[in-house]
């Protein structure tokens, strides 16, 4: 039996990250360039997480037709990216300080959402897939995890003393190149795997 594709799990991912693509052309306004690099990276891993899980999960053949009810899948997109609409808008009016705990918080996010979809697919794969899932993406997922947690504290100490820490930036760049890598590391693996 087949299915729209708008309707599957990889359609609606695909269809929201380049919505949230699209926001960006049409200048919603970020309140720093850190800010928008981070939810650029958050969106780019929910949407590639997204899309890799959609397919490993995909039991029936998606097809490309014109949908069919209305609007559901108008409504279920809309609704989807009220929370990221309303959360940039909020952060706008933060200090510095609440910013930062803020790009903390949705970067642990997104690696908590990644590090469940890991999860699911270790615990259903084939023991030669464990085992190169645990060799080759676990170890950078608990780096990850690692460098994650020390730029909450970093966040924190920022929130109570109100002073920037001196490592903040470079470990906020850091926490930014390693998060959107996870779906890839993840990805690289599984299509190794699947081509071997």
């Amino acid at each position: 039996m087949e299915k729209n594709v708008f309707l599957t799990k990889t359609g609606l991912s695909a269809i929201a990250g380049f919505a949230v693509l699209m926001f960006g052309l049409f200048g919603i306004d970020m309140a720093e360039e850190e800010m928008e690099k981070a939810l650029t990276a958050i969106a780019g891993v929910i949407t590639a997480v997204g899309v890799i899980y959609g397919r490993i999960k995909a039991d029936k053949k998606a097809t490309l037709k014109k949908p069919g009810g209305g609007s559901a899948g108008a409504l279920l997109l809309a609704l989807m990216l009220i929370p990221a609409l309303a959360g940039g808008c909020a952060v706008k009016d933060m200090k510095p300080y609440e910013q930062a705990s803020s790009v903390s918080y949705e970067l642990m996010g997104v690696y908590l959402k990644a590090h469940d979809t890991y999860l699911e697919i270790y615990n259903e794969a084939s023991p030669g897939l464990k085992e190169a899932l645990a060799k080759d993406v676990a170890p950078y997922y608990n780096t990850t995890k690692s460098v994650l947690i020390e730029l909450g504290d970093l966040s924190q100490a920022w929130r109570l003393t109100q002073e920037k820490p001196g490592e903040w930036d470079a470990l906020l760049q850091k926490a930014q190149e390693m998060v959107p890598r996870l779906a890839s590391k993840l990805n690289a693996v599984l299509k190794e795997y699947s081509n071997g």
